[in-house]
């Protein structure tokens, strides 16, 4: 690659606290510490991720959410804007070299829009999101498979070797192109705040799961599983605590279940936990895992598509559980906790550092 500098535009629905949302902050990170420009372009202007100041965000709207930026009638208007903003942009800073397009409803409005090298990021499994759907009726059924369609022809990136094999295999769509790349980790800044202080860390052992209060989370499964695990709380880092205590008291276990709400440091919590448990039908790669075994946490996951299998490699794989299984869950819980000492280190925390996969993100530059 060139040593010129390269201009990246990263657009994505908001900067909310999802996990793809994380990954492009860490990409941006990554790109401009490297010496090239990226720029971060929020369809919408919710956000609960601290912003780096040295990361440039423009927000095509803010005061419509969503539902009235991507949706039907409004996404010709919505991309003539994004057009104009990226058009200012590139007169200040330079033509893009790149575009990254991330997430259903970003997808629909940079697909109507003239830019050259665009790229879309494929952060979960597409095969499991549509088959949810379908569940729903046919009209949802229909409106996802159109959202997915959208990147038919379309030059894509795979956070997974599993998610790529899908797009290619499943039948949806037929991509120009795809390529994995792991999703870069900031690991001097895990580490970093990994060791900051939190009063409300509890004193006591204690596991620990991070992810959205959806059905793909499988928080059922979980509950399900702690019931079978006793004398240990659980953790719980997320948004909706209302609904998720509500689901926690069907299964018996409200009292041992511990809610912070949503923080920009799951970091600490992740140090500071017993174990870290993944409870999902599907993910993409599944960043938590990673993380924490950043953090030196040994994990326990199901063994859902995608991701999981590509990170707990070796010994490791035996603390991968049946998807939706709440008592092999279980098993594996109980018997990684009486473990002395895991052995955590995985070949794929070599491929996710923030210049290995900012790198691979930057020759495709054109």
């Amino acid at each position: 690659m060139s040593l010129e500098r390269k201009n990246i535009a990263i657009v994505i629905d908001s900067l909310g606290g999802g996990g793809a949302e994380r990954v492009m902050l860490n990409l941006a990170k990554a790109i401009i510490s490297m010496g090239h420009y990226a720029h971060i372009i929020s369809l919408e202007a919710r956000k609960d991720h601290l912003v780096p100041e040295f990361i440039p965000v423009s927000i095509l709207f803010d005061d419509r959410s969503l539902k009235k930026i991507a949706r039907g009638r409004y996404i010709k208007a919505s991309a003539k804007r994004l057009q104009a903003m990226v058009s200012d942009i590139e007169e200040d800073k330079g033509k893009f070299d790149l575009f990254l397009s991330n997430l259903d409803p970003t997808n629909a409005v940079v697909a109507r829009c003239d830019f050259s090298n665009v790229h879309y990021v494929l952060h979960s499994a597409m095969e499991h999101e549509i088959a949810r759907e379908k569940r729903l009726g046919p009209i949802k059924w229909f409106k996802k498979v159109r959202a997915k369609r959208v990147m038919d022809g379309k030059n894509l990136i795979a956070v997974s070797k599993g998610v790529a094999d899908e797009a290619m295999n499943l039948g949806v769509i037929t991509p120009k192109s795809v390529r994995t790349i792991y999703n870069p980790v900031d690991i001097d800044a895990i580490n970093k705040m990994a060791n900051e202080s939190i009063e409300s860390i509890p004193r006591e052992p204690y596991l620990l799961h991070v992810g959205r209060v959806v059905k793909a989370k499988r928080h059922d499964v979980l509950f399900d599983a702690l019931r079978r695990v006793p004398d240990i709380k659980l953790v719980l880092l997320c948004k909706d605590v209302e609904k998720v205590l509500k689901l926690a008291k069907k299964y018996g276990v409200e009292e041992r279940v511990i809610t912070p709400g949503f923080t920009s440091n799951p970091y600490v919590w992740m140090k500071h936990a017993r174990l870290c448990v993944l409870s999902s039908e599907y993910e993409g790669l599944s960043m938590v895992l990673i993380e924490s075994l950043v953090c030196g946490t040994p994990v326990v996951s199901t063994n859902c598509n995608y991701g999981p299998s590509e990170i707990l490699q070796g010994h490791l794989k035996e603390y991968l559980s049946p998807v939706n299984d709440a008592e092999l869950l279980a098993e594996n819980i109980k018997k990684a906790l009486l473990e002395k000492s895991i052995d955590i280190d995985v070949p794929i925390l070599k491929e996710v550092g923030l210049g290995v996969a900012a790198q691979k993100y930057l020759d495709l530059c054109r």
